[in-house]
């Protein structure tokens, strides 16, 4: 349950940078690479998924501005990974910035990121919500 309004802020930080990602994976689908934001922040993302998934250091290799960097955002993250992690996460999305022989499976890919984004995005919001009606 968020408890500040700064961790409302995150959330609904952390809900606009997935929507963001989800636009520029659907005009990645008409271009040959990911443009520099899209970039950043699936390194961004990939960081926080190895640090959650190999218990390492969540904040050492993060930009200062990154959308995953404060307590309730990387919280947010792992229970979404938990509904991904049967199916190669970070593989397919790490595979997303670089260039793909197979052009099927690379759209495969970027559907997916767009469903993972998605349910980040939605879940983000979830918790916003909460925080909203709560009076936070």
């Amino acid at each position: 349950m968020l408890k500040t309004v700064g961790d409302s802020a995150g959330a609904l930080s952390l809900a606009l940078a997935a929507r963001l990602a989800v636009k520029a994976l659907s005009n990645l689908q008409d271009q040959s690479a990911p443009d520099n934001d899209l970039e950043a922040t699936l390194q961004d993302v990939l960081a926080s998924l190895d640090a959650i998934r190999t218990g390492g250091p969540l904040f050492a290799h993060l930009t200062p501005a990154s959308n995953f960097e404060h307590f309730g955002q990387i919280q947010t993250l792992a229970e979404v990974n938990s509904a991904f992690r049967d199916q190669q996460l970070t593989e397919r999305l790490r595979s997303i910035m670089t260039a793909a022989p197979d052009e099927a499976e690379r759209e495969r890919n970027i559907d997916f990121a767009i469903d993972f984004f998605t349910a980040l995005e939605g879940r983000a919001l979830q918790k916003y919500n909460q925080a909203a009606n709560l009076g936070y």
